[in-house]
């Protein structure tokens, strides 16, 4: 850690920072102590486990935690670090970069641009398209009023399916039922 001294490297704490944040710091205050444990899903690699603890024990260069039997010490500068707020800037871009990137496929797909055709404009791969397509046309229930009332207009079943925005089955099965 970077503790009161002088080199600018990364985010370097000030030794009043630090002591104005050992005077917050008591027994018995919560703290979310995270720490990276291998995964036990069969996945080879590592997660990160967040973990509330209390503060057991302070001393003059670290602090104990502790959760139930887990114990764990952290130096003053690991405890002030993971104390601070971190909101992540790239999360947020990342999120909204799906966004902006769903938008424009749904876009061209409701256009009546092919899934393929997409895909070689956009420079996304088809299966990417087809997902994101699928996840924004999925419909939890069919508006089955909707459908009786254009099959009894004469519409085909290929025609409400596609109105409608639900599988020829579906409405089929609908249609079916009411005779």
């Amino acid at each position: 850690m970077n503790v009161g001294s002088g080199k600018m490297s990364g985010n370097p704490i000030t030794k009043e920072e630090m002591d104005a944040f050992k005077k917050t710091i008591h027994i018995g205050d919560k703290v979310k102590y995270s720490e990276k444990v291998p995964r036990d899903d069969g996945i080879s690699g590592l997660k990160v486990v967040k973990t509330e603890m209390e503060i057991s024990g302070i001393y003059k260069y670290f602090v104990t935690l502790e959760a139930g039997k887990m114990h764990r010490s952290l130096t003053w500068p690991e405890l002030l670090i993971s104390k601070k707020p971190g909101r992540s800037g790239k999360r947020n871009r990342k999120a909204a970069d799906e966004r902006e990137r769903s938008r424009i496929i749904m876009e061209l797909y409701k256009s009546g641009i092919s899934r393929m055709r997409i895909s070689e404009e956009t420079g996304y791969s088809y299966s990417t398209v087809t997902q994101i397509i699928s996840i924004h046309t999925r419909k939890r229930r069919p508006c089955y009023p909707e459908i009786i009332k254009l099959r009894e207009q004469g519409f085909t079943l290929k025609e409400i399916a596609m109105k409608i925005g639900a599988s020829q089955t579906t409405v089929q099965r609908i249609c079916s039922g009411m005779k």
